[in-house]
């Protein structure tokens, strides 16, 4: 429904004619402005005085407290794409993906993906997309853009390899921390700022990250392979309570994380990674031993291998999640 709130020369902004639409079905406020200027020196070129106009719409931008899958890069192809027989799993979310590209989202060979619904601001491709899909659609925006990152300090580790059993305190790892196949590793709680390296895990390791967040700083990444164990459980305190691994707003674009191989790999805080492509991979034979991750937040995503990948909404981070906002259209 349209309705005219006010027409010319409404004094609701003094000094000007105005009009102000405010249409319930678009969810939009029009707002149109005019005012005449005395010619002034002008009249030497014209006998009337100068009118001047501005028009606006502003439109309410509904946001989802489903939403579990946010891909924030905004003009690529295949932002969010399953290659092989992997499976995007996200029954009960709502994905967000803000490439207007054609496709944004693509299901290629013998993969798929399952969802809830879907908002791309772009295309899809593929038939084997399944869920409500809107495209073209009102993306929601970074869920967490106003979230405070803390900074590490000076580095209290340097390449840090790990070998055999071992326990690990907050602190700042400059040069990453690699895990070496066979050990064993638990990481009290905290946080752990991952600075200029990896945090590397390969083969059969067991580590255990326990209410602690991984901050990703410079080119701080995420790389495990094999066949071992990842448990991590987020921070139950502080500024990142609720998250699993963040990254740094200083951050380049573009870094890869890439999360591979068999095992068990189960994250239930927030990804929050809004900088970062990330490949999520693996070989389970059942959705039981599937990867499963809780929010999850990156500029690009691609699954492979011939795994399930679940997401399955968690608590919100902080309860920081997205709002209603109002946005200025034209």
């Amino acid at each position: 429904m349209r309705e005219l709130v006010n027409g010319p020369n409404d004094n609701t902004f003094a000094g000007y004619e105005s009009t102000i639409v405010v249409d319930s079905n678009s969810e939009t406020v029009s707002v149109a402005l005019a005012v005449d200027f005395p010619a002034m020196f002008a009249i030497v070129f014209q006998e009337k005085d100068l009118s001047v106009s501005a028009n606006a719409v502003a439109t309410v931008v509904r946001q989802t407290d489903n939403g579990c899958l946010y891909i924030l890069d905004p003009e690529s192809t295949n932002s969010l794409m399953t290659t092989g027989r992997s499976t995007i799993v996200a029954t009960g979310c709502v994905i967000n993906v803000h490439s207007t590209a054609s496709p944004a989202v693509s299901a290629t060979g013998n993969s798929g993906m399952i969802a809830q619904s879907y908002c791309v601001a772009g295309d899809t491709y593929g038939s084997a997309i399944q869920g409500e899909i809107t495209t073209q659609c009102r993306v929601n925006p970074d869920p967490y853009a106003s979230l405070t990152i803390p900074k590490g300090g000076d580095c209290d580790y340097n390449f840090l390899r790990v070998k055999g059993d071992r326990t690990l305190n907050p602190g700042v790892y400059c040069g990453g921390i690699f895990v070496n196949s066979q050990s064993k590793v638990t990481l009290n709680p905290g946080v752990y700022f991952i600075r200029d390296g990896k945090f590397e895990i390969e083969g059969r390791a067991i580590v255990h990250v326990e209410q602690s967040t991984l901050v990703l700083e410079g080119d701080g990444r995420i790389e495990r392979t094999g066949q071992g164990e990842l448990f991590m459980s987020p921070s139950t305190s502080g500024p990142l309570e609720g998250f699993s691994i963040v990254q740094s707003r200083f951050a380049p674009v573009d870094l890869q994380s890439r999360i591979a191989g068999g095992g068990v790999v189960e994250i239930s805080g927030a990804v929050y990674t809004p900088l970062m492509n990330f490949t999520l991979a693996g070989n389970s034979a059942t959705s039981v031993d599937a990867p499963r991750y809780s929010y999850f937040v990156a500029n690009r995503l691609v699954t492979a291998g011939t795994a399930d990948i679940l997401f399955e909404k968690g608590t919100d981070p902080g309860n920081t999640g997205p709002e209603d906002t109002v946005r200025l259209v034209n």
